[in-house]
């Protein structure tokens, strides 16, 4: 019976991002190879449709296959015509990882015809994170992350104090500050 329901409401969500896609113009690729929790190596694809709007698309197994910039392509080529019902001027752009492979995508792309229109992103996420980890474990950060993690905790585990922070964020914030405060 779950794996029925699983099913089933997997089927309406698809349906439901299917329809998302059809209605826009204009589509944005995003995708990143990652381990799952299991430790497979995946390739996550997801797609904006707007600037509201992005919904995971697929993994791909990778197994122990070297990602080449072919192979990439090789991969995520099948999923841009299944995304766009084989109108891949609908894709405006993708946004990769900086990893060898991923930056030599961008010189494939020109040389297949129809993906030259393509706009490339390259982003540094994990990069960036490994960057900022590495200034918080500076001996001069220590105390300040200290307070924070002792506010934090006070925080995580007394429900109406949460509530009451999160209710001063609504009254002194304007909307969008407070929203994406409230929600962390």
């Amino acid at each position: 019976m779950g794996s029925t329901l699983l099913e089933k409401a997997y089927k309406m969500y698809e349906m439901d991002v299917r329809d998302h896609l059809n209605q826009s113009e204009r589509l944005n690729v995003i995708f990143d190879e990652s381990g799952d929790v299991q430790g497979n190596r995946i390739l996550n694809v997801s797609v904006q449709v707007d600037s509201r709007h992005v919904f995971y698309w697929k993994n791909i197994s990778l197994s122990s296959q070297t990602m080449s910039a072919e192979a990439l392509l090789a991969c995520l080529l099948p999923e841009f015509e299944n995304m766009t019902n084989g109108d891949l001027n609908r894709i405006s752009s993708f946004s990769v990882d900086t990893c060898n492979a991923s930056r030599a995508i961008f010189k494939l792309t020109q040389l297949e015809p129809r993906l030259k229109h393509l706009f490339i992103v390259l982003c540094d996420s994990h990069g960036l994170n490994l960057l900022v980890g590495d200034i918080l474990q500076l001996p001069r950060w220590k105390p300040a992350i200290k307070k924070a993690a002792n506010i934090l905790t006070c925080f995580r585990t007394s429900n109406k104090q949460l509530a009451r922070l999160r209710d001063h964020q609504r009254v002194t914030m304007a909307d969008n500050e407070a929203k994406a405060l409230v929600l962390a």
